[in-house]
């Protein structure tokens, strides 16, 4: 239920998006997302049929980070013959392709098909957009297993370096949820992303943290949260011992990162002794 204030702020929002100062409606889309007000779905949805793109774009970004709890919602706008209902499609994209009714999945994946059909090899903008790994690998399957990936859909290169500009915004804290995986490209297939969520954990490597002498002297005082959020990062191998194992695994496994305002970049390349 939403008290006063909230009434207040939901018919300034209100107000807001029916203004024809397209950076009124933008302003409106960015703060609802930027403080997670579920509150304000309704908003949103609205905003899924502006004729500006990026408003209707970050909604559906917004409605992603908002998870499953916006899935009853977005499936109702999209039964409907609403014009937001082409933006609740995309909006439930962003949560997950398995919130899709199949027609519209069956439909999607006939146009990416067909988009694939005319690709035409050419330079890959997200290799400029965030960490990625070259492998010399035709074997899709292989490299998904490599890296603890599930659920593939098959994607254009616009729509990988969507994904890979997702990436190289989302914050440092917050991990890698989706990677886009090229076809082989001359014997090489190429990952964009960085799925360290998904890497093994090595429960001796929490323990010897939990041990040391900067958890129990740095750490003692962190909240929970802190905590859980460092025991899961150290417990997973690093980059450079990524690196290592998936070149013994493929024979090589570079990765490279650009570097970029205010953030470091890299690269690393396994050899043998």
């Amino acid at each position: 239920m939403l008290g006063l204030p909230a009434l207040n702020k939901a018919a300034f929002y209100a107000e807001q998006i029916r203004s024809a100062n397209v950076a009124a409606r933008r302003g409106v889309v960015e703060e609802i997302g930027r403080h997670g007000a579920t509150d304000y779905a309704f908003v949103l949805t609205v905003l899924l049929g502006d004729i500006d793109e990026q408003v209707r774009g970050t909604a559906a970004k917004s409605f992603g980070e908002f998870g499953a709890q916006m899935i009853p919602l977005l499936q109702q706008v999209r039964r409907s013959n609403l014009p937001e209902r082409r933006g609740a499609l995309d909006a439930l994209a962003e949560i997950g392709w398995h919130t899709i009714a199949p027609a519209d999945l069956a439909l999607l994946h006939r146009f990416i098909m067909s988009k694939l059909a005319h690709e035409r090899p050419q330079p890959i903008p997200a290799a400029k957009e965030c960490l990625w790994w070259a492998l010399p690998t035709d074997n899709q399957a292989a490299v998904l297993d490599a890296f603890g990936l599930s659920d593939p859909v098959p994607a254009t290169v616009a729509m990988g370096s969507a994904v890979a500009l997702d990436e190289r915004r989302r914050p440092v804290d917050e991990e890698c949820q989706r990677v886009y995986v090229s076809p082989a490209l001359d014997g090489w297939t190429l990952v964009f992303g960085d799925p360290a969520s998904h890497y093994p954990r090595d429960e001796q490597r929490i323990r010897e943290l939990q041990e040391s002498d900067f958890w129990k002297t740095i750490m003692e005082n962190e909240p929970d949260a802190i905590k859980q959020a460092m025991l899961s990062k150290m417990s997973r191998p690093s980059r450079e011992e990524r690196c290592a194992e998936l070149s013994g695994r493929f024979g090589a496994a570079p990765w490279y990162k650009e570097a970029g305002d205010y953030e470091s970049g890299g690269w690393c390349i396994a050899g043998k002794r």
